[in-house]
């Protein structure tokens, strides 16, 4: 019904000039979608102040043509958390999250952050509105690891990267700030270009992981410098966030009783429980391979070395390496879209969350066995609501 009531009063907006006033979504998709010379403006409450801004009109006919009222939508939001894929779109409406984080019910979650057409619909900085918004990175998309040179260099053809060059305007603006927003822009973005450009890293030939300062330091400094840009950057991928050091045991735990991987057991146990690894690299050794199986990365944010691949000889591995991968690949990846990170964070709240007794013991046992899940969802609600 509303198509057609949109199409009259476009079309009576011809002779008539029109104010409206609308929480519709599918108005303003219609709106946005056809020729008539109209305006769309974004009111919003600013410090007990009613401001408006005019929002930027859609162009490119190929963007035109693709919005939907889901993109429409975004523009009634409180904030939005931009996200790469249904990994993240999974985990973010998880309602063991929801329990423990309740204003994660009042952030809309948008996916296909990487898609360019759908950010140029939604990204509140490309329509011209002031809807507060995060997007969350893989690390990957900031920086790629050379094999061959042990060194990391910026992704500058990736747009939403901001310390690619396609953001070279934003970067000249840097020289001019000063105090603190400098030191955490102009000053952290030559500290990791000095990195990337002068430092090598040596991860583990075999398994890729990685203990150096400098590695973290140069994480470190581009998360901060990312965080300038309403970019929050991960420390490996989304499987990195769930599956990680502290947990990586419990999370075993729950894979061998999953019901999705139950005739793999015996096979899983066998590739992590070794003798060939030093007891102290061991507990890095399994969180990597326990990644790997859920289509995570390794350290260097690489993807698993596929054995099959004539040219893997070119990883320089050992050959017990390759026969751990081979057996990994025998198991199969878990497909990211399964069901596995609601049947293991329900796992984790059954048997270390549900009996303590309040919301803050909860979330301190969560945020120990979390802790960069914990920190994405202390931002994302502090810059919504606080």
């Amino acid at each position: 019904m509303t198509i057609y009531i949109s199409e009259e009063l476009l079309s009576f907006s011809k002779n008539t000039q029109l104010i409206l006033s609308t929480h519709s979504s599918r108005l303003i998709r219609n709106v946005l979608k056809s020729n008539a010379d109209s305006s769309i403006f974004h009111v919003f409450a600013d410090r007990q102040y009613t401001n408006i801004k005019k929002m930027n009109t859609i162009e490119d006919k190929k963007e035109k043509y693709r919005i939907t009222e889901k993109e429409a939508n975004y523009y009634f939001s409180k904030f939005i958390l931009f996200v790469e894929g249904e990994s993240e779109l999974q985990l973010f409406q998880n309602e063991i999250l929801l329990k423990l984080f309740p204003d994660l019910r009042n952030i809309d979650i948008a996916p296909g952050c990487s898609n360019d057409v759908i950010l140029n619909l939604s990204l509140p900085t490309k329509r011209n509105t002031n809807i507060p918004y995060v997007l969350l990175l893989d690390l990957d998309k900031i920086i790629a690891h050379n094999k061959m040179t042990n060194k990391f260099s910026i992704r500058h053809r990736i747009k939403i990267n901001p310390l690619s060059s396609e953001n070279d305007k934003l970067h000249e603006r840097e020289k001019f700030f000063y105090g603190s927003k400098r030191f955490r822009t102009y000053n952290n973005r030559k500290r990791i270009n000095a990195i990337v450009n002068e430092c090598k890293f040596h991860f583990d030939k075999n398994w890729f992981y990685i203990n150096d300062d400098l590695f973290f330091e140069l994480k470190e400094v581009i998360h901060e410098y990312s965080l300038e840009y309403n970019v929050f950057t991960l420390d490996t991928t989304i499987e990195g966030v769930i599956i990680n050091i502290e947990n990586y045991s419990i999370f075993y735990e729950w894979l061998m009783q999953w019901e999705d991987k139950t005739s793999k057991r015996g096979l899983i146990q066998e590739i992590l429980n070794v003798d060939f690894i030093e007891e102290i690299y061991l507990p890095f050794y399994k969180l990597t391979i326990l990644r790997l199986l859920f289509k995570g990365k390794y350290d260097n944010l690489n993807n698993i070395v596929n054995v099959k691949d004539e040219t893997t000889d070119k990883y320089d591995i050992d050959e017990y390496a390759k026969n751990i991968y081979a057996k990994i690949a025998d198991i199969g990846p878990s497909k990211k879209t399964n069901g596995w990170i609601d049947d293991f964070l329900d796992y984790f709240y059954k048997n270390y969350i549900k009996d303590l007794k309040t919301r803050d013991e909860k979330k301190k046992t969560f945020r120990k066995y979390f802790p960069e899940l914990y920190s994405i969802l202390k931002k994302i609600t502090n810059y919504a609501f606080y």
